[in-house]
């Protein structure tokens, strides 16, 4: 018997390659080029994701950050909270960053030191004096789950309106030049609503026609009746369930005989009847109802017995029930492993190393020592570098993300911030376009960016309306996790109103990453 004292591991060195005897551990030299700064510096570690390694930033003490590029500070929490309140370290960036301190109370608990005890809610802080009220939105009465609120509720007048948590901001009302004209009112962002439209069957207010109602100057000559609306010329008739009016003039009614029933309106002696999401109305007079079987899902609406389905700005749903979504960035089938999911459509997949392209990806491009640090090797063998990196391969670190006014780097792309009063845009976010603050209040935690209200979500359902003020339970079908269910936009990305938060639709048509208002 032989007994083993030591092994001798042989090592052929060739350039390319290491060969060594089997489940022997050696030191193989691997490149550590992250670019880490102030004083940090670049270590291997296991990645547990690939079975690989990745590189990261051993930071000193007082930095943190993917690059070592955040410096670590103490602040004093001085607020004295009381009745079990919290004090916490807010920052908020106005050219400089400041600190400020805020307590946070426990239920029935509200004040600037959780002083004041009420077990009705209150506004907390209050609002503005005379520029606004406090009210109290019972929304338990909409859903057994959800808790009641108050909010200040912002008063306008007739140059402007206050805005904001305490109604502490004054915006000015948009003129509208040209002057409205025909009834048009002049809304709060300087454009006209014209009055004829909201009855017109046609046409919506602020959407189509002129911008200052001018298409329904009363040119038309016999002048309409019956509440006829003179549009470029023409009298628009209008039409009920009893009947409708027509001619020139809109002069002359003409029943339906036998009237429309069910909500049908008679359109040139017929009847047009409603559709739902569950059947539809049928018959000379909207008599009959008849079910779509299964009834329609997520907003579709059925008409004989099929299920015309919704389209979003996202996607689009389909089926007989209208129960599966089609993401505009999701492919359908999936895509094939050496392939990635671009606007619906499956393309080639490049890599650090090589540009594939083709019909069937077989055509090859080399970058010549690969693109580092997140690079991608695109057409013509170069290396396109994620914002924080440049160089040939990607291999210097540029001291930070170049995007500006607090844009986020994203996936090689300036996510830029909104607020109240407008959105920032361009490439790198340097542009600022003016939103209107909304109008009326945004209530129930919901939060107005760029112009646009975002209203708050929770596992049964939403929140919606011009001020988030109502509540549904959601129904939507075939959302893929993470995604959330909208009743009217379908299957989106989740969003946390509280911390300002936003989950995005990269590249690939998946939510993946957060950047902040």
């Amino acid at each position: 018997m032989f007994q083993v004292t030591s092994i001798i591991v042989v090592l052929f060195v060739i350039p390319g390659w290491i060969s060594v005897l089997h489940g022997v551990e050696v030191d193989v030299a691997l490149p550590c080029n992250k670019t880490c700064v102030h004083g940090g510096h670049c270590v291997i570690t296991p990645d547990s994701s690939c079975s690989g390694f990745k590189q990261t930033c051993n930071c000193p003490p007082s930095y943190t950050g993917e690059f070592c590029e955040n410096f670590l500070i103490k602040v004093e929490c001085d607020k004295l909270c009381q009745n079990g309140g919290q004090c916490v370290v807010n920052f908020k960036h106005d050219g400089c960053t400041t600190a400020y301190s805020t307590c946070v109370c426990p239920k029935y608990y509200y004040g600037d030191l959780c002083d004041t005890f009420s077990t009705d809610p209150i506004c907390d802080p209050p609002c503005a004096a005379s520029q606004g009220e406090c009210v109290v939105l019972r929304n338990s009465q909409l859903a057994p789950h959800l808790t009641d609120g108050a909010y200040c509720n912002c008063s306008m007048s007739a140059t402007g309106y206050y805005y904001g948590n305490q109604c502490q901001h004054y915006q000015e009302k948009g003129t509208c030049n040209p002057t409205c004209r025909n009834g048009g009112e002049c809304t709060f962002r300087g454009t006209c609503d014209c009055l004829q439209a909201t009855t017109s069957d046609y046409f919506y207010p602020g959407f189509y026609g002129n911008t200052d109602c001018s298409e329904y100057d009363p040119v038309c000559n016999p002048a309409c009746q019956n509440g006829g609306t003179c549009y470029y010329g023409f009298c628009q008739c209008k039409h009920s369930d009893l009947g409708y009016y027509n001619d020139s003039a809109c002069e002359q009614f003409n029943l339906c005989n036998p009237a429309c029933q069910n909500g049908g309106t008679c359109y040139y002696g017929s009847c047009y009847c409603k559709s739902t999401p569950l059947g539809y109305y049928n018959g000379s007079t909207c008599e009959q109802f008849i079910l779509c079987n299964p009834a329609c899902q997520n907003g579709g609406t059925c008409y004989y017995g099929s299920c015309q389905c919704k389209y979003s700005p996202l996607g689009y749903y389909y089926g007989s029930a209208c129960e599966q979504f089609q993401d505009f960035n999701r492919c359908n089938p999936p895509c094939s492993s050496d392939r990635w999911c671009q606007y619906g459509n499956c393309q080639c997949k490049s890599n650090a190393t090589q540009y594939i392209y083709g019909a069937s990806c077989s055509g090859v491009e080399d970058c010549v020592g690969g693109c580092l640090n997140g690079g991608t090797c695109e057409f013509g063998g170069r290396c396109k570098c994620l914002k924080e990196y440049t160089g040939v391969n990607c291999e210097t670190y540029t001291g930070g993300c170049p995007c500006q006014n607090n844009g986020q780097c994203v996936d090689d792309v300036c996510h830029c911030v909104a607020n109240e009063t407008g959105i920032f845009t361009g490439d790198l976010c340097e542009n600022f376009s003016f939103r209107y603050p909304c109008y009326p209040t945004v209530l129930n935690g919901g939060l107005c960016s760029g112009g646009t209200i975002y209203c708050p979500y929770d596992e049964m359902g939403y929140f919606h309306g011009d001020q988030c003020e109502k509540y549904s339970v959601k129904y939507c079908s075939g959302c893929l996790e993470p995604e959330v269910c909208f009743f009217e936009e379908g299957c989106k990305c989740p969003y946390n109103l509280t911390e300002r938060s936003f989950t995005f639709t990269n590249s690939n048509g998946t939510c993946s990453g957060t950047y902040y208002l």
